[in-house]
Parts: C-alpha cells; sequence; structure tokens
C-alpha cells in the first residue's frame, strides 16, 4: 500500500483504515502475542466514569472515553443509558466523520515536497524505525512522527483486539445522528491536527521512539490493557497513576502529556460551562485522561463554582430531576 492523497484520505476518514494501513506495515498481528489479549468484559464489570454537572434546570453529563474498544463493551451500564437518553444533544471532542477531514488536517500532519521524516529523526531512531517497518517505511516519509505514532499504536490496539471503529467516541456519534440528537465539537480538527503537528522535533521524536521501544518491550501492550481494566472500572485514580507515569518517563514525555492532555483542558471546560448556562442538557464524550487529576475538566468546572458529581448508579440521576 502507498501512501498517496487518496490512501491519506482514507487514513483520516475512517479510522478503521489506520488498522488497515498498519497491517501492510507490520505483517499482521506481529505487534501482540495472543497472551496480551485480555478476556471479554462480563457486563458486572463495566463501571465507566460518569459525572454529571447540575445547572439551573438543566444537566450536562460528562463521559469518560476510550477511542478504541470491543463489542464486548456493549451495551454500556443502565446509568450510562439514562444520561445519554435524556439529553438533547451530543459533545464530542471532533467529530471524524464530518466533510473534508484529510484535507484540513493533512497540512498539520504532513511534510512537504521537499522535506521527510528522515529528516527530522536521529539516526538511531530511523535505523529502529526502518528495521520495524523494512521497505515500506519508504512510504510513510511524508508522515509527522506524532501522527505515525498514532498511526502505529492504533495498529497495536487492533493487534489486542481494541477496534477504533468500536471506539466510544464513534459509538455515540453514529446513535446521535440516528437519533436526531444535535452534534456539537468542542475543538475543530485543525486544532487538534496542529497540536499533534506542531510539537517540536525532539518531543514527536521521543514520542515516536517511545511508541517504538513499547512495541519491543511489550509494554505497550501492557499500558493499553491497563488503561482499560481502569477505564471499565471507573477507576479515576488508577487512570490517573497510568498518565502520571507516561508523563514521568522523561521531560519530553512530561512536554507532550501536558499538551495533548491538560494544556486543552480549559478551552472544553469554558465550552461546556456555556452550554449549561445556556440551559443545554447535553452528554458529553471526551477522553477519560481529561476528566481526572489536576487541571481536568472536571476540577476547572468545580472552580467555576458548578456543582458537579459523580454518577454509578441509574438512581442518582432519577433523583436530580
Amino acid at each position: 500500500m502507498r501512501l498517496n492523497a487518496r490512501n491519506l484520505y482514507s487514513l483520516f476518514r475512517s479510522f478503521f483504515a489506520v488498522q488497515l494501513l498498519l497491517l501492510a506495515f507490520l505483517g499482521g498481528s506481529a505487534a501482540a502475542e495472543a497472551k496480551d489479549r485480555q478476556p471479554a468484559l462480563q457486563a458486572s464489570q463495566l463501571h465507566p466514569l460518569l459525572w454529571e454537572v447540575k445547572g439551573a434546570g438543566s444537566s450536562v453529563f460528562l463521559f469518560g472515553s476510550i477511542h478504541v474498544a470491543r463489542q464486548d463493551f456493549y451495551p454500556l451500564p443502565d446509568y450510562v443509558e439514562k444520561a445519554y437518553k435524556g439529553a438533547d444533544m451530543l459533545a464530542v471532542e471532533v467529530d471524524p466523520s464530518a466533510p473534508d477531514v484529510a484535507g484540513r488536517m493533512l497540512p498539520f500532519l504532513t511534510y512537504g515536497a521537499k522535506d521527510d521524516l528522515q529528516k527530522h529523526l536521529s539516526p538511531e531512531t530511523w535505523k529502529k524505525l526502518s528495521q520495524k517497518l523494512g521497505p515500506s517505511v519508504e512510504q510513510i516519509k511524508t508522515l509527522k512522527p506524532a501522527m505515525l505514532s498514532v498511526v502505529m499504536a492504533v495498529g497495536l490496539y487492533g493487534d489486542l483486539g481494541y477496534k477504533s471503529e468500536a471506539g466510544i467516541d464513534l459509538h455515540f456519534l453514529s446513535r446521535a445522528k440516528a437519533d436526531k440528537k444535535n452534534i456539537i465539537e468542542l475543538e475543530s480538527i485543525e486544532f487538534q491536527a496542529s497540536v499533534l503537528g506542531g510539537l517540536e522535533d525532539k518531543d514527536a521524536e521521543a514520542m515516536l521512539a517511545d511508541v517504538l521501544n513499547g512495541f519491543e518491550t511489550g509494554e505497550a501492550a501492557e499500558y493499553v490493557n491497563s488503561l482499560v481494566k481502569a477505564w471499565s472500572s471507573g477507576d479515576a485514580d488508577g487512570l490517573i497513576e497510568l498518565l502520571a507515569k507516561e508523563a514521568g518517563k522523561d521531560p519530553g514525555s512530561a512536554r507532550v502529556m501536558k499538551l495533548l492532555i491538560e494544556d486543552r483542558n480549559p478551552q472544553m471546560a469554558n465550552k461546556i460551562g456555556q452550554l449549561l448556562k445556556d440551559g443545554k442538557n447535553v452528554f458529553v464524550v471526551v477522553g477519560a485522561g481529561h476528566l481526572v487529576g489536576k487541571g481536568s475538566i472536571v476540577e476547572l468546572l468545580q472552580k467555576q463554582g458548578l456543582n458537579v458529581k459523580r454518577i454509578e448508579q441509574i438512581e442518582q440521576i432519577e433523583r436530580s430531576k
């Protein structure tokens, strides 16, 4: 598979294409062993994070998502379903099915005609990447390091059984469209792409090197399985610990985690707060990492003086009406 404009469009238009791309590059399931796959979740094990933010006559629910999932994650618990069904609209970070996603993202995430990936990596990292991808490395030289890191990570998730097309965000986007609920983007495609594509070379390379190292050591598979375990059980402290561990690897990792998570929270929190002031009943789906720990959306809304409470059973929603 050659990374021409048409294939890149497919990559951005459909997250599933990311996995197909990696299968071509990495030889299928070689990235993860069968022992790394986790057993199916039982309904009793699902207890993901949900908060309610109360306004004068309206409510906003904050649901922490993971962007890849498995079909056995569904149906979600009744308290999550109740919150979604009672909302007039859905708010997400971005809608990847929006028109011309690729055309809006590509300028931020790829190099121009006279530039390429090899020029922005150290010889050591380029050698590791070349050994991993073989001759196919020539086909991805247009991608910036951060974008390639995402592509490779999603490929590994697929090998572990976690599919982006089954992800929580896409699940609710599909339902909201079928239910004719209004959909709001808390960020823009351009903003997210600019964050990834705008990383300094040293930080972008650190991100890619970390992914490559995770493939070699098995830490990447261990991390995503731990992430899913913490998400499915609603373990906020566990999520905080995982994020802190990633940020604590080195200064570059700390900077990247801050840019990708903490620095994005104020804008999203302000938009959510405004929706509440406007009297909207909204079901918000954002990455779970944005809702836990210091500087989280939950904490920022609390600092605005809003009433934010954790929801763990359907009766809490029924009593708040």
